[in-house]
């Protein structure tokens, strides 16, 4: 079963190529058989390739004739252990191959010599952004445990609502690795591009999400029925799925921030009977709601101020979905009028 196979060189090649080994970890190079610059010595002339043999990736530097695979490289290049090396490539590309040694290098988070530091994703045009993803499969432990034992949420929710575990990720052909267990959330495509959203829970909060839809795109739209009674506009994904799973629709905006549009808006109130602002209980979503209800004639619910939780999915992690139906019930009778 994946995720319990032993860490091996016969076990990485089954999950990531030497080719992809290089491209993540040797600065310079760009492409097959294209000469570039060693940076493993002082070097002016690209003198140095990469090229297929017999089905295999090798490294030649054809200025002192030193040749590598993927892993001799690696072992060179950062003066490791054949099995400290095979641990770096598992904890990279996130293979989850099971071994007692922990590396001590740190990721690079290189590809094509460019650090990720040096890119700031925020300031992408998203309209001409390419997202690619490397999808692994799902792993019944570590997956299980954030998505199913925090939230409640099954993989068949979370195929349903597209999203999918990844190991590493392409903006613009540049590559990432994934820190810790990461998902891309699939929202369609745009002209000839796949719109994808990255979710990263352990990384640092400027380096969680990534994404190449625009401000207009809206999560759990295409999950939604014809009709129905009610529909929640709230702040993520993980909210949709919670609510879902309480029989209850929703979609998400781009941001808490950014209205839906107004033909967007009248479409919904002709296929749903009542519109619920349910964002974050924090001042920018308190303050996002209140804008909003007045824009979309309707109004709004929050998690309670006393519970110190935000949103529902948190709120569910925390209390249960019984507490959270119970929120939402005493909404909806509060909206009648009829708790006189």
């Amino acid at each position: 079963m994946y995720g319990k196979r032993e860490l091996s060189i016969q076990n990485i090649r089954g999950l990531v190529t030497g080719l992809d080994v290089f491209r993540y970890y040797c600065t310079p190079f760009k492409e097959l058989n294209r000469p570039f610059c060693s940076e493993l010595r002082e070097d002016k002339n690209p003198t140095c390739s990469i090229a297929c043999f017999s089905g295999k990736f090798i490294y030649k530097d054809f200025a002192n004739g030193d040749t590598f695979d993927e892993v001799s490289y690696l072992q060179h290049k950062y003066s490791l252990s054949y099995i400290e090396t095979l641990a770096i490539i598992n904890r990279d590309f996130n293979l989850d191959l099971a071994t007692n040694v922990q590396p001590n290098a740190q990721p690079t988070m290189l590809y094509f010599g460019v650090s990720d530091k040096s890119i700031d994703v925020e300031k992408l045009e998203k309209e001409s952004t390419y997202i690619k993803v490397k999808i692994r499969a799902w792993n019944p432990v570590s997956d299980k445990a954030y998505w199913k034992e925090r939230y409640g949420f099954t993989s068949s929710q979370l195929d349903y609502f597209r999203v999918v575990p990844i190991s590493y990720f392409w903006i613009n052909e540049r590559m990432y690795s994934c820190k810790g267990n990461s998902y891309a959330y699939y929202l369609g495509k745009e002209g000839d591009r796949d719109i994808w959203k990255i979710y990263q829970p352990l990384e640092v909060r400027t380096r969680k999400w990534f994404t190449n839809a625009s401000k207009y795109q809206i999560q759990g739209d295409e999950q939604l029925p014809e009709t129905a009674e009610q529909l929640y506009i709230t702040s993520s994904l993980k909210d949709i799925i919670t609510l879902r799973k309480l029989g209850k629709f929703a979609v998400a905006p781009s941001s808490e921030s950014t209205p839906l549009d107004k033909e967007k808006i009248e479409e919904y109130k002709r296929r749903f009977k009542k519109l619920t602002i349910f964002y974050d209980n924090d001042k920018a979503g308190i303050a996002s709601a209140s804008k909003h209800c007045e824009l979309y004639n309707c109004n709004s619910m929050v998690v309670p101020v006393e519970s110190e939780i935000t949103d529902p999915s948190d709120y569910v992690e925390k209390y249960g979905y019984d507490k959270l139906r119970e929120i939402i019930d005493e909404n909806i009778i509060n909206s009648l009028g009829l708790n006189a």
